[in-house]
């Protein structure tokens, strides 16, 4: 019996180191290929590391094996373990997510955290904000979350991410409006003058240029939400110049900017004669949230 104790424990981590080669073998370093089959292994076959360190016996069930080490081969092929998996966690939320979607990441978390120390006080705080491009709807789905008596509106231009955002809303219980919308051809088809009072947008970004030399992970999520045309600020000259409008009085456009575009962003909302402008930077100290709002004017405020 101890030899098949000790059988069954080699099968079970045997498996993980398996799967940590494979991933390994396609030139993902050697800790986070470890990772990464942990994670899968969690997944698929339902086995934690303190399972095995309480259990060292502990099997997976052979149905699990197979799709286990298909999971690591697609990761060694350099699809997204958030992909794989099928979900992710961003503010402590699980969102679904899948090819049609950007994988939310912690960056984004600044935007959140930004309204949340302006503006929620108290569960009674009731704002109406619209996230548009909102993907899988992770921004205002966590806003919403944090603070129920809010109108949330999501808005996206593909039907597939408003699917995602669509599950995702229902997956948290969070009661939001959910709207086709091309932020390129303004927002008067859609919504009304002075409807918001914030408007939130991780919007695409990156040059035209650029978009042949991601990241192999990075060319697995969509195009649409990733390219922000020849310089990269298609996207944010739309928001300025005809989202204003959507704003209330003093209202509040708040963006995500990217490594090297928040200067950028910061003197076209100068430009465009928004009052208040602000920055915050991210965990890694990067510029990565630029506001502005609505009225004439310009002030420094950062």
């Amino acid at each position: 019996s101890r030899q098949t104790v000790r059988t069954m424990a080699e099968s079970a981590r045997e498996l993980m180191r398996r799967g940590t080669r494979l991933i390994a073998q396609s030139g993902i370093d050697s800790s986070s290929a470890a990772l990464d089959s942990r994670r899968l292994l969690e997944h698929f076959c339902k086995i934690t590391k303190t399972d095995m360190v309480l259990n060292p016996s502990v099997t997976p069930k052979p149905e699990t094996d197979a799709q286990y080490i298909r999971a690591c081969q697609r990761r060694a092929d350099g699809e997204p373990l958030q992909y794989i998996i099928g979900s992710w966690e961003f503010m402590g939320l699980e969102f679904e997510v899948n090819p049609s979607v950007l994988i939310p990441r912690a960056d984004t978390e600044t935007l959140v955290n930004y309204i949340l120390n302006k503006h929620a006080v108290c569960e009674k705080t009731k704002l109406r904000i619209l996230d548009i491009c909102c993907g899988s709807g992770c921004i205002g789905i966590a806003l919403k979350h944090f603070m129920p008596q809010s109108d949330i509106v999501l808005a996206d231009i593909s039907d597939s991410a408003l699917n995602v955002a669509q599950k995702n809303a229902r997956l948290h219980k969070a009661d939001v409006t959910v709207v086709k919308a091309d932020l390129l051809l303004g927002y008067e088809n859609c919504f009304q003058d002075g409807e918001f009072d914030i408007i939130v947008s991780n919007p695409p970004y990156i040059k035209s240029t650029d978009m042949d030399f991601l990241q192999r992970e990075v060319l697995h999520e969509p195009r649409i939400a990733l390219d922000g045309g020849e310089d990269g600020m298609k996207f944010y000259r739309a928001l300025a110049l005809l989202w204003e409008g959507a704003l209330k009085p003093h209202g509040e456009m708040i963006l995500e900017a990217g490594y090297d575009t928040a200067r950028v962003i910061y003197s076209l909302f100068a430009e465009c004669g928004y009052s208040e402008i602000t920055t915050r930077r991210d965990l890694g100290g990067i510029v990565r949230l630029v506001a502005a709002k609505r009225g004439s004017g310009y002030e420094n405020n950062n």
